[in-house]
């Protein structure tokens, strides 16, 4: 408020006193009117920093207000806003954001009153109060989107989760897929496919997060259902000079591709069966990182090198497989 808004009388004696917690109120006049109700002019040297909101910063107020400790401006805990005041803080919240203000929707009820605010990136959207938008509660999209990126799990942590199964090769390669499913809490859908290289069977297929996270197989592989672990001894002519492991559906047909493809002789040692193909890839994952594999290397054995160990390893492997239910057939 101005000065002159107010019919004042300066000879009180109470003009001239101070209160506040910052000594902010002044006390200037008291009002003049025909009312029991003795109110004085105030002035707080806070409030009139701000003209825009508070004019030139007087405030009227009972004298048994002050003296209680009451403030009659924007230093109170609660103010009494004006419709003109509460739209300006409005508008200065919204200030430089990508959320404006468009216009009041039904009669004014302060801060319940509804309005209707636009979204630079969604458009207009539905009415809510202004107590909504004054705590931050402003477009709801934003606000889903903004949630659902601080819900989302960083994809190595999602792979590392895939590998931790026990059931993919470990050259298997995840990368997330572009495909989006419809969701009723996320507008843009949510992403439940992921892509798999396999690096067993060398297919690339798209599946759902769901089937990876159970260790599932959407490959070639799982069309054989690979229960059964393997040993091969591997020689040079006469001379023995390591061990293949690994796991298949398949032990014979398994064999006959990776002996095409090298010059070295391979001979079976025994084939285990287990009861799922979790258990049969934990085996091999287990055995993966724990003993020195790899050899033999890639140019003499191209299909299964990394599977490839020392002789003396034999009972090692052995024992893992029964450990992990795997029965020799």
């Amino acid at each position: 408020m101005n000065l002159e808004d107010f019919d004042l009388d300066n000879s009180d004696d109470f003009v001239g006193s101070v209160f506040g917690d910052k000594q902010q109120l002044s006390v200037v006049s008291r009002i003049v009117k025909d009312t029991p109700n003795i109110k004085y002019v105030v002035k707080c040297s806070v409030c009139c920093e701000d003209p825009e909101l508070f004019g030139e910063g007087y405030f009227s107020i009972a004298k048994a207000h002050l003296k209680d400790g009451k403030y009659p401006c924007g230093c109170s805990s609660l103010p009494k806003w004006t419709k003109d005041q509460t739209l300006l803080r409005v508008n200065r919240l919204l200030n430089g954001s990508h959320y404006k203000f468009i216009s009041i929707e039904g009669e004014w009820n302060a801060t319940q009153t509804r309005i209707i605010c636009s979204c630079d990136y969604h458009g207009n959207q539905p009415s809510q109060t202004i107590m909504d938008v004054l705590t931050g509660r402003k477009c709801r999209e934003c606000r889903v989107d903004a949630t659902s990126r601080a819900n989302t799990v960083s994809d190595e942590i999602h792979i590392e989760n895939f590998m931790n199964t026990g059931a993919y090769h470990p050259e298997t390669k995840f990368w997330r897929s572009d495909k989006k499913t419809p969701h009723t809490k996320y507008r843009k859908g949510v992403s439940a496919h992921w892509w798999i290289s396999c690096g067993e069977c060398k297919t690339t297929v798209e599946t759902l997060y769901s089937t990876l996270k159970q260790g599932g197989l959407s490959c070639e592989c799982s069309s054989y259902n690979q229960k059964f672990s393997y040993i091969h001894l591997i020689k040079d002519y006469d001379l023995e000079i390591g061990l293949k492991f690994g796991i298949s559906n398949d032990v014979h047909r398994r064999f006959m591709g990776q002996q095409n493809m090298t010059n070295l002789l391979m001979e079976n040692i025994g084939v285990w069966e287990f009861e799922s193909s979790v258990d049969c890839k934990k085996a091999e994952r287990v055995l993966k990182n724990t003993m020195d594999c790899g050899v033999i290397s890639k140019e003499l054995f191209p299909d299964g090198h990394s599977e490839t160990t020392y002789l003396n390893n034999i009972d090692n492997i052995i024992k893992v497989y029964e450990e992990y239910g795997g029965i020799k057939l």
